[in-house]
């Protein structure tokens, strides 16, 4: 088993996208989605709360050996995300926390829309690289790492039998973007608008959630299903660093407000102060 590597900077702009892997079991499928990885381009594997067998694994691997011994075993899902502009959690489920979950081929071409203004924008190396979140094998993520993730994407299956393996999910979501790559242009770089980071966007919309909690807005007992649509509705574009900073400036501008500041607002504008 191979130790927890610590993400430098160099690592966290490392090969895009990231598969992330939230506690696999089978050896089978993790080697699997190392060669599913190999076959279409690269990529970055990280694994969290993984308990596998490693000889297997690479066995499965077969040419894309490389991709798992060079995988990451992060502490956790904030860990695994770090440094990311865009974080896909893959469903196959429906449900409340489910509803803005879209079809993987439209994710993947915006994603690699985003990923190429983003690296005209941001000049200086690489675009951050985004990620896509796949949970146990027989369970698929949680609600609450759904809440994580900034989109949902699903794959269209029959509806017969909708449950896929691990390691094929993985190959179409890849196939995707490869695709899109190969497909589409790069739109117009907005100059000095680099793509916000991942955590910096979770503190953000942590930040919003108490401010809306505050006036009222979300339940305080059960926020989670607007935030949900919030959360979707936010982040389906990605954002950039500019963008970020007005949400943060306006969730801190409603707590203050709740908390008082409308009738500091109310007494200059009485005086006709700004």
């Amino acid at each position: 088993m191979s130790a927890t590597i610590e993400l430098s900077p160099e690592l966290l702009r490392a090969r895009s996208p990231r598969i992330i892997l939230l506690g696999p079991r089978g050896g089978a499928n993790v080697g699997a989605v190392g060669r599913a990885i190999k076959n279409m381009g690269g990529g970055l594997l990280l694994t969290v709360d993984a308990s596998f067998d490693a000889a297997q694994a690479r066995r499965m691997a077969v040419h894309g050996r490389d991709v798992f011994a060079a995988r990451v075993q992060a502490r956790d899902l904030d860990e695994a995300v770090s440094g990311c502009s865009m974080v896909v959690g893959t469903t196959a489920r429906r449900g409340a926390y489910r509803v803005g979950a879209v079809e993987i081929g439209t994710v993947a071409r915006d994603l690699v829309a985003t990923e190429a203004g983003g690296a005209e924008a941001g000049g200086a190396g690489p675009a951050r690289p985004f990620a896509f979140v796949f949970g146990p094998e027989d369970r698929g993520l949680s609600n609450d790492e759904i809440t994580r993730c900034h989109r949902l994407a699903f794959i269209p299956t029959a509806s017969e039998y909708s449950s896929l393996n691990l390691s094929q999910a993985v190959l179409i979501c890849l196939y995707e973007v490869l695709l899109a790559r190969a497909t589409l242009r790069a739109p117009e770089a907005r100059p000095g608008r680099p793509p916000a980071d991942a955590a910096a966007t979770a503190r953000m919309l942590e930040d919003l959630e108490g401010s809306l909690i505050d006036i009222g807005f979300l339940a305080e007992d059960h926020p989670e299903r607007v935030m949900a649509s919030l959360r979707s509705l936010l982040c389906r574009g990605g954002l950039d660093e500019r963008e970020l900073s007005i949400l943060h400036g306006l969730a801190r501008q409603i707590r203050w407000f709740a908390a008082g500041g409308r009738e500091v607002v109310a007494e200059k504008r009485s005086r006709g102060a700004k």
